[in-house]
């Protein structure tokens, strides 16, 4: 397998691995390369490689010992566990967001594949969030230090 790594530059800040030798399964890349990219830049994207729900099922085993299901509503189960779903099934754009919100704790690694990736746009943003809070105006980040939340939602932990 040819692998190209194109670390992040002006316009991603994430890395990519390139398959450029035919359709293989993402998990036969070497774990050690994509654990060290995820851990320098803090996302990684997998490029030519075979997409299917076992294979990405066999990536996602690879690096995650835990699942958690999303149960927002007008989500599909794409896997038969519920582990793999579908994310937006509308054609509206979907708001920036940190994932699973909704819940007092985060994933600690979200995972995206699309299968019917559209002519045009379509891009998932990624954000940091840190980043983004260190740059709201004094002001919004002294309002929000008063504020308290309390979350209530029901939650599959596998």
């Amino acid at each position: 397998m040819s692998i190209t790594v194109i670390e992040p530059g002006s316009d991603q800040v994430y890395a990519t691995l390139l398959n450029t030798s035919g359709m293989q399964h993402p998990a036969a890349v070497d774990k050690s390369t994509v654990i060290e990219l995820f851990k320098q830049h803090g996302a990684v994207l997998f490029r030519g490689f075979l997409l299917t729900p076992d294979s990405l099922d066999a990536l996602t085993s690879e690096y995650c010992s835990g699942f958690v299901k999303n149960i927002t509503r007008g989500r599909i189960a794409i896997s038969g566990d519920g582990r793999t779903q579908s994310v937006n099934v509308t054609p509206k754009a979907f708001p920036l967001h940190p994932e699973m919100s909704q819940t007092p704790w985060r994933p600690d690694v979200a995972w995206f594949a699309c299968a019917y990736p559209p002519e045009q746009g379509g891009e998932t943003t990624l954000c940091d969030g840190i980043a983004l809070a260190d740059h709201l105006p004094d002001k919004t980040r002294e309002h929000l230090k008063l504020r308290t939340f309390l979350y209530r939602r029901k939650t599959v932990i596998e």
